[in-house]
């Protein structure tokens, strides 16, 4: 068996069995990014060259497909069979990240004494397994399988969204990040839980367009373990879990965890000018200016309130943080842009410093903007500014 868990399909069409070693199942939508109200088409398959569809997987082997949006659960509503996949369809009301989670019935296949020894060997597999395996005379094995499929999916543009949290799956691979804002070059953190416990020492494998892999990590004591993904575009995270039995007349138990996800590029040179253009504007109270970097639908946080337009921002706090900054001196200490592809986001750490209102001021800030791409322009989504004094 290669480096790919064994597959619906290959319990499902016998003839092809020489080809099941080389398949993994993944869910991938046709979309990572949709806007709000959008309907998002989800590909169910099992191959050997992802993102590739190969095999579809029969609507009856699928035990539970759900999805969660904005707190709210519920079944993935539709499938429809495809000569290589199975499309399952859904339509997302509400900005967010969207997560997607499927899970198939168990089924059980035998494999032979070489299979069983190349595929424990291309899937990492804990000595402790395949010492199990040899001792009881390194024979057929009969085993009984299920597979996990998730993927997440960023609806609109949310402010701070919360990645629905783990499904509980028997086993399952759950980001430790927003897995929709990866950038390319970055790291995607994950734990691996099994029945909803951590699972310690297991190897998770990252394998990008073609199927092949990438890089192999091992989970921690505490299940978790983190990929650098090294360049932009789709990508597969995949774990399985061999459980040997204790007796010759059982079936080994075997669980298949996958996480689709893309990696944007990085953030675009043209999201940074926007950024400093913005902040000049400021400091110089350049009013048309300021407003001219905001989308309509800016989102605003400034000492605990919100003003949720551009409109709502130009006729309330505007003026008075023009004062203000004409009379202080903004030092940027540090700045980081993250994300890429048609959003991206900027972390800025200020000093300011000066006399406001008769009153010396000496502090620290934090800002951070969310930008979008608006046709051939960058404009800023979200801001979210705070400040304390120096010590």
């Amino acid at each position: 068996m290669r480096a790919h868990p064994i597959p619906l399909a290959a319990a499902l069409f016998l003839s092809f069995a020489s080809l099941a070693f080389a398949h993994d199942t993944w869910l991938l939508p046709d979309r990572f990014r949709v806007d709000t109200g959008d309907t998002v088409t989800l590909a169910l398959t099992s191959g050997m060259e992802f993102p590739k569809n190969d095999h579809a997987v029969d609507p009856e082997r699928i035990e539970s497909a759900r999805l969660r949006l904005g707190g709210a659960e519920r079944a993935i509503p539709g499938t429809r069979p495809e000569k290589d996949h199975l499309a399952l369809s859904a339509s997302l009301a509400d900005a967010g990240v969207a997560g997607f989670a499927i899970s198939s019935k168990p089924r059980e296949i035998t494999l032979e004494p070489h299979q069983v020894g190349e595929y424990l060997e291309e899937i990492g597999a804990p000595a402790a397994v395949v010492a199990a395996w040899r001792n009881g005379g390194a024979g057929a094995v009969h085993e009984r399988y299920r597979k996990h499929a998730t993927t997440f999916v960023r609806v609109g543009s949310p402010v701070d969204a919360p990645v629905p949290a783990a499904w509980g799956l028997d086993l399952e691979l759950v980001p430790g990040g927003d897995p929709t804002t990866v950038a390319a070059g970055s790291a995607l953190p994950f734990r691996l839980d099994f029945r909803g416990a951590p699972l310690t020492g297991a190897t998770v494998t990252l394998a990008g367009v073609g199927g092949s892999a990438v890089t192999s990590v091992r989970t921690d004591d505490s299940g978790q373990a983190s990929v650098t993904v090294p360049a932009a575009g789709p990508w597969l995270l995949k774990a399985v879990h061999v459980r040997p039995s204790s007796a010759t007349e059982e079936p080994w138990e075997s669980d298949f965890a996958t996480l689709s996800f893309e990696a944007v590029g990085a953030a675009p040179e043209g999201a940074l000018a926007t950024v400093e253009r913005f902040g000049r504007a400021l400091e110089s109270a350049d009013r048309a200016v300021v407003l001219d970097c905001l989308a309509p639908e800016v989102v605003i946080y400034e000492h605990g309130g919100a003003e949720l337009s551009r409109e709502e921002y130009a006729s309330h706090h505007l003026d008075g943080d023009l004062a203000y900054l004409a009379e202080i001196d903004v030092r940027v200490v540090d700045r980081k842009v993250l994300g890429g592809g048609d959003r991206a986001i900027v972390l800025t750490r200020t000093e300011s410093s000066g006399r406001y209102n008769g009153k010396p001021v000496a502090s620290r800030g934090t800002e951070t903007l969310v930008l979008e791409r608006h046709g051939e322009r960058w404009l800023i989504v979200h801001v979210h500014w705070s400040s304390g004094r120096s010590s």
